[in-house]
């Protein structure tokens, strides 16, 4: 009974990764027609089919239990990519007078001076 119901868990669990792999296909089918014919081919129809039928997917994979084989052994924190926001044009000058100026000067020794290019 039990090995009955493994292979039926087994099953279910195969045909789970091939409409995985079923949605792949069909998005990079798409993809392709995409570049073969151009955006305008595809704008409306073909579009929202695969907009449903992602969310449909999403929906029924929702419903579905996790199982514990499923799940990665060891969680690695993921580094997060910081978005610097760009200002756009030259930054407004003005705006630097008011810096504070501070003024270092160094005083060289006689051997510090000499340039040894000039021999």
């Amino acid at each position: 009974m039990q090995q009955l119901l493994l292979e039926r868990d087994e099953q279910s669990q195969q045909k789970e990764r091939l409409q995985v792999e079923l949605v792949r296909v069909r998005l990079e089918l798409e993809r392709y027609k995409k570049w073969y014919y151009g955006p305008r081919a595809d704008r409306l129809q073909a579009q929202g089919e695969l907009a449903q039928l992602l969310l449909n997917f999403a929906e029924e994979l929702d419903q579905k239990p996790i199982y514990a084989d499923d799940l990665p052994r060891t969680v690695e924190p993921t580094e997060e990519l910081r978005r610097v926001k760009r200002r756009k044009g030259r930054r407004n000058l003005a705006n630097f007078e008011n810096l504070p100026v501070t003024m270092h000067v160094y005083e060289l020794n006689e051997a510090e001076r000499a340039c040894l290019a000039v021999d």
